[in-house]
């Protein structure tokens, strides 16, 4: 699959930007005006733009789900479901809004029966 190169930058607040590519995201959660990223390797980036935006951007893909207004989260990294909260193959627990609840249920089933 293609990459999705993203400019992103380790401190909200430093000017030098980075170019990852987007579908190493693990998660994403809305921060104010800007998004907060999460790596396959743990790292954290910035990115200063709205989550709405990145999710338009990564949708094409197919590879991502909006859990809730603020967290956008990979399909392959939902490794439960619990009470309201997705939880991650990291092990954080991520809200996931009324409307996306069965899907989310249906996305954890699935991955469980494709896991070896």
């Amino acid at each position: 699959m293609m990459p999705y190169p993203v400019k992103v930058r380790k401190d909200p607040k430093e000017f030098h930007r980075v170019t990852k590519d987007a579908l190493k995201i693990i998660w994403a959660k809305a921060k104010g005006w800007r998004c907060r990223f999460i790596f396959e390797d743990k790292t954290r980036y910035y990115w200063g733009d709205k989550l709405k935006k990145f999710y338009a951007y990564v949708l094409a893909s197919g590879l991502f789900i909006r859990l809730h207004d603020s967290h956008v989260a990979r399909i392959d990294a939902l490794a439960d479901y619990r009470a309201g909260f997705a939880v991650l193959c990291t092990g954080k627990e991520i809200p996931v809004s009324r409307k996306m609840r069965e899907a989310v249920k249906q996305i954890v089933e699935a991955n469980r029966n494709f896991r070896p």
